[in-house]
C-alpha cells in the first residue's frame, strides 16, 4: 500500500499487515485490514485501516482511514529545538485540522516568541520583526521568501490585530494556517536544527585536528 507520510509528506510503501477481520452481515460483506509499519524517511510509526466492501455485482468499494497518527498535521520535531517551543508547535499541529484559527494564533505567537528569545528582535509589531529579520541576518531565500508570505496572506493590513496582538483567534485566508505550520518549521531549522549539526560536525573535525596537533577550528 502506498501512502503519504503524514509526518515528512514523501510517498512511501507498507506492507506489514497487523491484523484482519471480516465482518457479514448478510450483503453487503466488510473485510478489514490494518497495514501499518515505520517510514523508511523520517520513522514515524504509521498505521492505515482498509475496508473493502463486497456489494452486489462485484461492485467492491474499498475505503481507507489513518489510524495513527490521529492528526495528519502532526509532525516530527526535533530534539534541538527548546522544549517550550516545541511544546507550542506541536499544539499547533494537532488543532490544524480541527480549528486553523486557532492553529494559526498559537503559529504567529511562537513565530514572534522565537524572533524574540532567539533573535533578540523586538519591535511594535510582527510585521516590523519579520522584516528586521529579513534585512538583518539575511537568511536563506525559501525561509525569506515564506516570512514575507505571511504577511501577505494573512492580509495584516486588512486584519492588524494578528500583526499587533499576535495571539489573538481571529479569521483566517485559505491556506493561511499551514504556511504559518511550514514556515515555522524552515525557521526551526534555521535557527536550531543546522546549527546544532554544525556545531556537533565541527566538535568532531576539532577533535581530529587536536589529536594530530593542528589548529582547530575557532
Amino acid at each position: 500500500m502506498t501512502v503519504i507520510c503524514p509526518y515528512c509528506s514523501q510517498s512511501i510503501h507498507l506492507n506489514k499487515t497487523l491484523s484482519t477481520a471480516v465482518q457479514s452481515g448478510g450483503n453487503p460483506q466488510t473485510q478489514v485490514n490494518f497495514v501499518g509499519g515505520e517510514c523508511p524517511s523520517c520513522h514515524g510509526i504509521i498505521v492505515i485501516c482498509s475496508s473493502l466492501i463486497k456489494g452486489v455485482a462485484n461492485d467492491d468499494e474499498c475505503r481507507r482511514a489513518m489510524v495513527f497518527p490521529k492528526n495528519r498535521a502532526m509532525r516530527l520535531v526535533s530534539p534541538d529545538i527548546p522544549h517550550e517551543l516545541a511544546e507550542d508547535f506541536v499544539e499547533a499541529c494537532a488543532v490544524l485540522d480541527v480549528s486553523p484559527k486557532a492553529s494559526a494564533a498559537l503559529s504567529r505567537r511562537l513565530l514572534q516568541r522565537t524572533l524574540h528569545e532567539r533573535f533578540s528582535i523586538n519591535r511594535p509589531n510582527l510585521q516590523q520583526e519579520i522584516l528586521e529579520f529579513i534585512s538583518t541576518l539575511n537568511p536563506p531565500s525559501h525561509l525569506a521568501q515564506q516570512l514575507d508570505a505571511i504577511r501577505s496572506v494573512g492580509n495584516f493590513a486588512a486584519h492588524p490585530i494578528k500583526d499587533t496582538t499576535t495571539g489573538a483567534i481571529t479569521d483566517v485566508e485559505e491556506g493561511e494556517a499551514e504556511l504559518l505550520i511550514e514556515t515555522l518549521e524552515s525557521l526551526f531549522d534555521y535557527s536550531f536544527v543546522q546549527p546544532a549539526k554544525w556545531s556537533a560536525t565541527k566538535a568532531a573535525i576539532n577533535a581530529k585536528l587536536s589529536a594530530a596537533g593542528k589548529p582547530t577550528i575557532p
